[in-house]
């Protein structure tokens, strides 16, 4: 699996030590575990391209 990254415009509904909630303008919010996305100094969220796409992020 590919580790580039994509920005994902997306807020944080709720957040655990392992993962965050991010509604991304889908229907429903995905869990992004912290090993796979970080947030980036804009706000927005820097999300590993195949799990962004695994997850209709992009």
């Amino acid at each position: 699996m590919s580790k580039e990254r994509v920005v994902v415009e997306a807020t944080v509904v709720h957040s655990t030590d392992d993962a965050v909630l991010l509604d991304h303008g889908e229907d429903e919010p995905t869990w992004v575990p912290k090993s796979v996305g970080e947030e980036n100094d804009d706000g927005d969220w820097l999300v590993e391209e195949w799990f962004a796409h695994q997850n209709g992020m992009i």
